[in-house]
């Protein structure tokens, strides 16, 4: 039997990077919120913007593994929970109007 392999590199380094990018974003965030800046919330928001469409990709990369990998059930339910998080956002945003 042969062991299935996965390229992890790429999902690391995105891993890596957009936890220091992010980080970055609500650290300037923070001192916008600190000094009082009207334009704290919406950099705020946009990072959470961000941290989703991370979230996303991630998502769709593990899946990609997955599919690379012949683990077919793995990797349509990488897309199922791609499909869920995006309905949940958009019914958040819509219901809490």
């Amino acid at each position: 039997m042969r062991e299935r392999y996965f390229q992890t590199t790429v999902i690391t380094r995105l891993q890596r990077w957009s936890w220091y990018l992010l980080a970055i974003w609500f650290g300037i965030a923070s001192l916008l919120s600190f000094v009082s800046h009207p334009q704290a919330g919406i950099v705020a928001r946009w990072g959470v913007v961000a941290i989703l469409a991370v979230i996303g990709l991630k998502v769709v990369i593990i899946a990609e593994l997955f599919r690379a990998a012949r683990l077919y059930r793995y990797w349509l339910l990488g897309y199922m929970l791609l499909v869920i998080l995006l309905f949940t956002v958009i019914l958040k945003t819509y219901l809490a109007a």
